[in-house]
């Protein structure tokens, strides 16, 4: 079983970042895993009015990093993170090349940031965030941020949405450690998209088509299978669905219908959401009504 051992939060301080610095401390207690809270400040007015910095206090960006740290504090009081180490970045590049920076030279596994609603991720958390799951050298765990935090739920239920590429095994054992260390429930989710009409119809028919699909479907059982073994989960709730939406709509749809917590999703490469699991992992991130695990290979693998 794979774990996480080293943890990142990167916060802009928003009202949204409550409940990922909430999981971030939560997820690093359950993992026994060193956590570090990051805060980014990417711009530095050369002119500040006087009613933030008074006029005798010669260099803006240290007070700027002083008053950073003091929200730092107050955030590690609030959400339990004064186990966490601090660090406050000031920086002339955006805020996202810092974090995936900080991430590479620290031997960082998962970083964790917050999501707003189904249709978008948070001001830092915009396209800061967006451009962090796609530049990530690591995991990602996109926190959903509701209207008002009221504490934080455990991860009860928790869905491994697979395409059988190495990213997605990968995904499946990385996640295995939060299902454990949340005594979770673990499913398995494999789709098979199937066109309206087949391209061979013509040349097929119908029966042709119910053979190719039926196929495909048995296939796919298998894989699960052989799967969950793999992770060593071998009672996991398997479902292979065959439709024509999208595989990313239909993960979104299962995971609301089964109220699941988080879904799990591979990605490939070290700068990019891409292949099969490209448009999917990067709409379930900014649709579904729960938190995301964005897993990419270990980078041995990759160079391997």
């Amino acid at each position: 079983m794979e774990s996480y051992c080293n943890i990142l939060f990167a916060t802009d301080f928003s009202e949204h970042s409550e409940r990922a610095a909430l999981r971030a401390a939560d997820v690093a207690r359950r993992l026994n895993a060193q956590l570090t809270v990051l805060h980014v400040i990417d711009y530095c007015p050369e002119n500040i009015p006087p009613d933030i910095i008074s006029a005798e206090d010669l260099n803006p960006g240290e007070i700027l990093v002083h008053r950073a740290n003091l929200s730092l504090a107050s955030l590690a009081d609030q959400c339990g993170l004064n186990d966490a180490a601090r660090k406050v970045i000031l920086t002339d590049h955006a805020a996202r090349k810092e974090i995936i920076k900080y991430a590479e030279q620290h031997n960082i596994d998962l970083i964790v940031i917050a999501t707003h609603g189904h249709h978008g991720l948070t001001p830092l958390l915009g396209s800061t965030a967006d451009r962090v799951v796609r530049g990530a050298p690591c995991d990602v765990l996109a926190v959903r941020a509701g209207e008002k935090t009221k504490g934080l739920g455990e991860y009860s239920r928790i869905l491994g949405a697979t395409d059988f590429l190495d990213p997605s095994y990968s995904a499946a054992r990385r996640v295995t450690s939060l299902v454990k260390s949340y005594n979770a429930e673990l499913m398995l989710l494999h789709v098979v998209e199937c066109s309206p009409e087949l391209i061979l119809h013509e040349w097929i028919g119908s029966e042709g088509e119910d053979y190719i699909t039926d196929l495909r479907i048995r296939i796919a059982g298998d894989s699960l299978r052989k799967l969950a073994d793999a992770i060593e989960y071998p009672d996991a709730d398997q479902h292979t669905i065959t439709s024509t939406d999208t595989a990313a709509q239909v993960i979104i749809d299962f995971a609301a219908t089964q109220m699941v917590d988080l879904i799990a999703v591979g990605a490939y490469g070290h700068y990019g959401i891409d292949f099969l699991l490209g448009s999917t992992a990067e709409r379930v991130l900014h649709r579904a009504g729960c938190d995301v695990l964005v897993a990419r290979l270990p980078l041995s693998f990759k160079r391997g």
